[in-house]
């Protein structure tokens, strides 16, 4: 069969879409050498994701969330004479012919716009665009991936999507998580700063600035820890133009010396920022999986996020559990886990085996039966342990 794959949402800036689609599109080529892939890219987009036989790539204009792609963007998918048309991003292009999926990632534009983006006004102009765009593909798909089964039962209930259309195909972990798990030295909470005579310890914020990321929240809690932790730092790691505001809330509490804001950080350094940290902060109000979660326990990082959404999902029993909207409960589970050293073994050991049962191989081969079913193909998926994320539809 010949997929056409549209990756259009990889970026040189990093991006939660942008990394999906590498790295399923990365699997892909190592699990298959026998069917035809077309990966569509953006045209600014430089360099190459796969270079394999069964592979070929294409640019077209337009990612595929834009209003001109959403009109105009059938009759150039049309001409690629695909067998099967994959979006990797939430949207398909009005009126597109022949076998159409689309992987969903989350409802946030439609159900959370105003966690979604700073201004109100470009949260609701976004929502409604979402809702007359995401419903029609949605409902145009022959079939849809999602994600996890929280953001799957969102769209059953939401959008009043058969349940029979849906698999949930769960990300997976990179291999280079587990290798600088064995090749960098653990932080330890009150002996982290062992590891380096110029670096203190310190807790690990990731993600963009937008409100749902709650990373205002966390620096509050951090706050509240300032005087019982006087050698411990708060690192935030991300872009978004909602970085001035926190940096302002930091100044307002005295804490400029004591947070440090970077961006750009090549993957190699945020490695070691993972594993050198006495925790990742994660208490994310909304998402659609979690990844960073897994990255986190794969390298060794014990990990305290949200309670609700999809988050528990994602972590399971191995990360400390947190109210997002309870700065008091962010900060007792930070002072915990920089104190309690059999909890932080207890949680690395445990987030490490969580995170093994999360491969891109894995999504790549259930991506493909899914491929297989829609080409009328006999498949046969394997079962999995109820504390994994399923595979199977809905």
């Amino acid at each position: 069969m010949r997929v056409c794959l549209d990756a259009r949402c990889v970026r040189h800036t990093v991006t939660g879409l942008g990394r999906y689609a590498r790295h399923l599109i990365e699997a892909l080529a190592a699990i298959d050498r026998t069917n035809e892939y077309l990966v569509v890219l953006d045209p600014n987009y430089k360099g190459s994701l796969v270079r394999q036989a069964n592979f070929s790539e294409v640019r077209l204009p337009g990612r595929p969330d834009t209003l001109g792609n959403f009109i105009g963007g059938a009759r150039h998918i049309g001409r690629l004479n695909a067998d099967i048309y994959h979006s990797l991003h939430h949207f398909l292009p009005l009126g597109i012919k022949g076998r159409a999926m689309l992987t969903l990632h989350d409802l946030i534009w439609i159900e959370n716009p105003d966690l979604a983006y700073q201004s109100a006004v470009r949260g609701r102009v976004i929502q409604a665009y979402a809702k007359v765009t995401m419903s029609y593909s949605l409902r145009r798909a022959d079939h849809v991936i999602s994600i996890s089964e929280y953001t799957a039962r969102r769209a059953i209930a939401h959008m009043k999507l058969d349940a029979s259309r849906i698999t949930v195909v769960p990300h997976g972990v990179s291999k280079r998580f587990f290798r600088s798990a064995d090749a960098l030295p653990p932080a330890s909470g009150t002996d982290a700063h062992t590891n380096s005579q110029s670096s203190p310890p310190y807790f690990l914020v990731l993600g963009h600035s937008k409100p749902n990321k709650n990373v205002g929240r966390v620096i509050g809690a951090f706050a509240l820890l300032a005087q019982r932790l006087p050698d411990v730092q708060l690192r935030v790691v991300g872009r978004g133009e909602g970085y001035d505001r926190l940096r302002t809330q930091v100044a307002s509490l005295g804490l400029t010396e004591r947070v440090v804001f970077q961006k750009g950080i090549p993957d190699e350094d945020l490695l070691t920022l993972f594993r050198r940290a006495v925790a990742l902060v994660f208490p994310s109000l909304v998402e659609g999986f979690g990844l960073p979660i897994l990255e986190a326990q794969a390298i060794g990082c014990p990990v305290i996020t949200s309670d609700r959404g999809v988050l528990p999902e994602t972590a399971g029993d191995a990360a400390l559990l947190v109210d997002p909207l309870d700065s008091w409960g962010i900060a007792r589970a930070m002072e915990r886990l920089h104190n309690d050293h059999d909890l932080r073994a207890s949680l690395i050991e445990r987030g490490q085996a969580r995170a093994a049962k999360f491969t891109w191989e894995s999504a790549a081969a259930r991506t493909r039966e899914v491929y297989r079913r829609l080409m009328g193909e006999p498949v046969s998926s394997p079962a999995v342990a109820r504390d994994q994320l399923s595979p199977q539809t809905v």
